[in-house]
């Protein structure tokens, strides 16, 4: 299976949700979880917030692992395609490396819903992001390694295989999701870019140094 139809996969859950409601169950399941964590919210509370039947809900979403299921896909196609749209207009190999590194870090570093959970469900967590077999990981290994890919088509030279980059650039934002205390200048943008130009396009990208 190639990397773009692993990440295809991936990010389709079994049952895409597309109505009204399903879009109203999933926003409020996302802004109970923000506030409450996993472990505090109910699927009861959920279509409290959406203002939808249990019938509805369960309409949708049969049980809480298909809704969750859904919500976290929803949740990692709305953070590709930030990232994407922030990449989609760089030719260049070196700036598109860096603006994507940043952008995956960004995305990552911010995101409410992941905080939140890493910080109230860590035990629901860590399996997801850095067990055995991980889905998280997995999804962002096929995502960068689509994008190295896209590199390489336009004459870029790894320094490495692709998917082995891939792997190491996974763990390493993987991390900073795990544990964002860290030395690297996360709140200072110029900084970061700075770093970012320094350190990894030369390791990726050979040419660039």
């Amino acid at each position: 299976m190639s990397d773009s139809a692993a990440l295809g996969r991936l990010l389709s859950p079994a049952e895409e949700p597309v109505d009204e409601y399903a879009e109203r169950i999933l926003d409020a399941a996302r802004d109970q979880l923000v506030q409450f964590g996993l472990r505090r919210t109910s699927l009861e509370d959920i279509a409290r917030a959406a203002e939808v039947g249990r019938a509805t809900l369960f309409r949708r979403f049969p049980n809480r692992d298909a809704l969750m299921s859904a919500l976290a896909s929803r949740e990692a196609q709305r953070c590709i395609a930030s990232v994407d749209a922030q990449v989609s207009s760089i030719d260049a190999r070196r700036e598109f490396l860096v603006a994507g590194a940043l952008a995956v870090i960004r995305e990552i570093t911010s995101n409410a819903l992941l905080q939140r959970l890493l910080q109230t469900d860590p035990e629901e967590m860590l399996p997801l992001l850095a067990g055995r077999g991980a889905p998280i990981l997995a999804m962002g290994r096929a995502y960068i390694a689509v994008q190295l890919e896209r590199l390489i088509d336009q004459g870029g030279v790894m320094s490495s295989d692709s998917q082995a980059i891939a792997e190491v650039l996974a763990r390493l934002v993987l991390s900073l999701a795990l544990n964002p205390e860290t030395v690297l200048p996360l709140a200072d943008e110029d900084a970061l870019e700075a770093l970012v130009g320094r350190t990894l396009a030369p390791l990726l990208l050979p040419e660039t140094s």
